[in-house]
């Protein structure tokens, strides 16, 4: 959660055992991991609409690409997270419509 190193010389202290500091640090990331939006989430800014394609834990921004392409990373108060029923699909993501036609059945015979 941290994306700290697995290189256990790294993160033990000089008793040998994991440094304490991450043990502390652990309950902190995940409070403010469970602040922040899904990626994947549709939100509305001052910009328009968006999607969150990558959150920043610490700084509490997350990074919002719009539909032209364009990026842009924002602080969590500047975005409103839009319910799942209110995001838009682009025209091309849409998929075309099924055409469901109901078969005869033949009394189990392949014809």
């Amino acid at each position: 959660m941290q994306k700290a190193t697995l290189d256990p010389s790294k993160i033990s202290g000089y008793c040998g055992r994991l440094k304490c500091c991450l043990r502390y640090e652990d309950e902190t990331y995940t409070d403010l991991k469970k602040r922040l939006p899904r990626k994947g989430s549709f939100v509305e800014t001052k910009n328009g609409e968006g999607k969150i394609i990558d959150t920043q834990i610490l700084t509490q921004l997350v990074v919002v690409e719009y539909e032209n392409g364009d990026r842009t990373a924002l602080p969590l108060e500047e975005v409103t997270v839009l319910p799942a029923s209110a995001a838009r699909k682009k025209p091309s993501q849409e998929a075309p419509p099924v055409n469901r036609k109901r078969r005869e059945r033949t009394g189990g015979k392949k014809q």
